[in-house]
C-alpha cells in the first residue's frame, strides 16, 4: 500500500493492512475513528513522512521507521510480537503506546527529550502491557551510553532510546551487572534517570533504586545475548569493588556500602 493518507475505520469494524506500508515523501499517514487497524508489516517512509493515530486500537506488527508518530486523545497504539523497534524522530502520545517486550529509538536534534520521554512512561502513555516487578521499560539518552546498534538497528549520539528491560538494566544491555551496579554507585544520593539508577522513577537515587537492582542482580547473565557465560555472585561483584564478601545485605547494609562501592569503582574502571 503506497502513497495512502489515511485509514477511516468506524467504531466496530476492523482493518487489516497485510502489506508493508511505505508512505511517500512528506506524506502524513493518518488513522481516524474508533475501529481497530491492523499493520501486518513494516512502516517506512521515503523522505519525511510520518504517521498519526487518532482513535481506535491500532495493532502494529512489524518495525517502524517514519519521521514523526502522533497518538492522539484516545488511541491505544501496540507493538506486537517480539524484537521490533519504533524509529523516529519525533514522538508525541496523548494516547498510549504500547511497547509490550519491544524498544523504541527517538533520533533527535536539539535539546534531549529524555526527560519528555521519562514524563510518558511514568504517566503511563508509554508503557509495557508485559511490564511486571522484574521488567518494564528502561531508558537512556545515547550521549550518555554511547551505542552504535541498538535493537538492530545504527543509533547515533542524539538519540533516546527506550527498551523492555530487566530493573535494574540501567546501561539497556539486557544484564543487570557490574555496568549497572557502578552506574548506581557513581550517582547515590543524587538526582537522576534511569540510565543513572532511579528504577522506581523517584528522580533520585537511593536505597529503593539498590534494593530494585539488588533483587534482579545477574538476571540475563548466561543467556544467548550475554558476553559472560555463567552468572557472577553479588558477594564476588561487591569484592572485586573492593567491598567486603557477603550474601546479598538487607537494603540498610547495601546504604552503607554506596560511599566506598563509588570510591572502588572508579578506580576498577581506569584498570
Amino acid at each position: 500500500m503506497n502513497d495512502s493518507t489515511n485509514a477511516d475505520v468506524t467504531t466496530g469494524a476492523e482493518l487489516t493492512l497485510g502489506s508493508p506500508l511505505t508512505l511517500a515523501s512528506d506524506i502524513t499517514f493518518t488513522k481516524l475513528g474508533g475501529g481497530t487497524l491492523t499493520i501486518g508489516s513494516a512502516v517506512t517512509q521515503l523522505g519525511n513522512a510520518s504517521i498519526q493515530f487518532n482513535g481506535g486500537v491500532i495493532h502494529l506488527a512489524g518495525n517502524v521507521n517514519v519521521a514523526g508518530v502522533g497518538v492522539g486523545t484516545g488511541a491505544t497504539v501496540r507493538l506486537a510480537g517480539n524484537d521490533r523497534v519504533i524509529v523516529t524522530t519525533s514522538l508525541s502520545i496523548a494516547g498510549t503506546l504500547d511497547l509490550t517486550t519491544n524498544s523504541a529509538i527517538i533520533d533527535y536534534t536539539g535539546p534531549s527529550p529524555i526527560n519528555t520521554i521519562r514524563a510518558l512512561i511514568i504517566d503511563g502513555s508509554l508503557t509495557s502491557s508485559a511490564a511486571g516487578s522484574a521488567k518494564r521499560l528502561g531508558y537512556t539518552d545515547n550521549m550518555i551510553g554511547g551505542l552504535t546498534v541498538f535493537s538492530g538497528q545504527s543509533v547515533d549520539p542524539t538519540s533516546v532510546l527506550v527498551k523492555y528491560t530487566f530493573v535494574g538494566d540501567a546501561d539497556l544491555n539486557g544484564l543487570v551487572d557490574i555496568d549497572d551496579l557502578g552506574l548506581l554507585a557513581s550517582h547515590w544520593q543524587s538526582a537522576g534517570v534511569w540510565s543513572s539508577g532511579d528504577f522506581d522513577d523517584s528522580g533520585f537515587i537511593d536505597i529503593n533504586d539498590l534494593g530494585l537492582l539488588a533483587s534482579n542482580w545477574q538476571a540475563g547473565v548466561g543467556g544467548p545475548n550475554s558476553p559472560t557465560a555463567q552468572p557472577w555472585p553479588f558477594h564476588e561483584a561487591l569484592s572485586s569493588l573492593g567491598l567486603p564478601s557477603a550474601s546479598v545485605p538487607e537494603p540498610a547494609g547495601l546504604g552503607l556500602l554506596i560511599p566506598v562501592a563509588l570510591k572502588c569503582h572508579r578506580r576498577w574502571r581506569k584498570r
